[in-house]
C-alpha cells in the first residue's frame, strides 16, 4: 500500500475554511486507497503507516495545514512566508507515523481560518505502509 500525489491547482484564500486539501494528480496509487476527487485516503489494510506531506508557499503568502484521520487532528503543518525578507518559495514538511485500520480515512485540511496560498506540483501528499498490526493491538486513536 503507497500512494504518492500532487496538486495542480494554485490553493487560494478565496478557497473554503477547513477545507479537504485534494491533490488531484496521482504519481503512485498502489492498493487504489487514495482517490484524487475527495484527497481521501481509505486505508485498504490495517498495519502501521507513515503519511507525509509539504506544503510550498510563495513569498508574502503562508499555509497551514492539518493531517486528519477519521476527523481527527493528528499533525500540523505550518509554512509561514510572510516575513519582511521572504524573497523565494518556502518548503515546510510534516510526517507522521501512527496505526491505521482498515477503512480508516486520512486526508489533509486547511488548519481553522489560516493558509491563504498552496503552491502547485510543488507541493504534495503521500503515504505507505510500513508494518503489520493486529486490530486488536491498543495503538489505536
Amino acid at each position: 500500500m503507497a500512494f504518492s500525489v500532487t496538486i495542480g491547482h494554485a490553493l487560494t484564500d478565496n478557497e473554503t475554511v477547513s477545507e479537504i486539501v485534494i491533490y488531484d494528480i496521482v504519481e503512485i496509487n498502489i492498493g487504489d486507497g487514495y482517490d484524487p476527487t475527495t484527497g481521501i485516503f481509505n486505508a485498504p489494510e490495517t498495519g502501521v503507516y507513515a503519511f507525509q506531506w509539504t506544503s510550498v508557499t510563495i513569498p508574502g503568502k503562508w499555509f497551514e495545514s492539518e493531517l486528519n484521520i477519521n476527523g481527527h487532528q493528528k499533525r500540523l503543518n505550518s509554512c509561514n512566508n510572510k516575513g519582511d525578507t521572504a524573497s523565494s518559495n518556502l518548503s515546510c514538511t510534516s510526517m507522521v507515523i501512527t496505526a491505521v485500520k482498515r477503512g480508516d480515512i486520512v486526508w489533509i485540511a486547511k488548519f481553522g481560518q489560516d493558509g491563504d496560498y498552496l503552491m502547485e506540483m510543488y507541493s504534495s501528499f503521500s503515504g505507505w505502509k510500513i508494518g503489520e498490526l493486529s486490530e486488536s493491538d491498543s495503538l489505536f486513536i
